[in-house]
């Protein structure tokens, strides 16, 4: 089990925080980006701010991607196993990658590899209600 604490900037101030938890079968995330929290997927927790976060167990020699909104940047982390490549970059394992732009983003595990992908708006400044 692992617990990671993540920050995103919340739509509006004073909202009353709420601490959830799913489990999620490697199946369920085997080969594809599967969504856990967001505002915008279905069947996720909920996530009160622009962004998502999803997970992947990647087997070796199998891509996935993952489109990119203008505006929004991505965070990989390799939480597990590796090496992966994200575009043109080799991650190894505990290592993360940071990619902003727009467009198409593959992925590509050389090992067996558990990621966690964070999307995150890069232009919502602190709200101001």
């Amino acid at each position: 089990m692992r617990f990671i604490q993540i920050w995103y900037m919340p739509e509006r101030l004073n909202m009353t925080p709420s601490v959830e938890q799913m489990e999620v079968d490697r199946a369920d995330r085997t080969n594809v980006w599967l969504p856990l929290v967001s505002k915008n997927y279905r069947d996720t927790l909920p996530l009160r701010a622009d962004g998502a976060v999803l997970a992947s167990f990647l087997q070796p020699g199998h891509e996935i991607d993952y489109e990119l909104r203008d505006g929004h940047g991505l965070y990989f982390y390799v939480l597990e196993g590796g090496p992966v490549r994200v575009g043109d970059q080799l991650l190894p394992e505990f290592n993360a990658a940071e990619v902003r732009g727009q467009g198409n983003i593959t992925t590509m595990a050389e090992g067996d590899a558990e990621l966690l992908l964070l999307e995150v708006n890069l232009t919502k400044g602190w709200p101001t209600h």
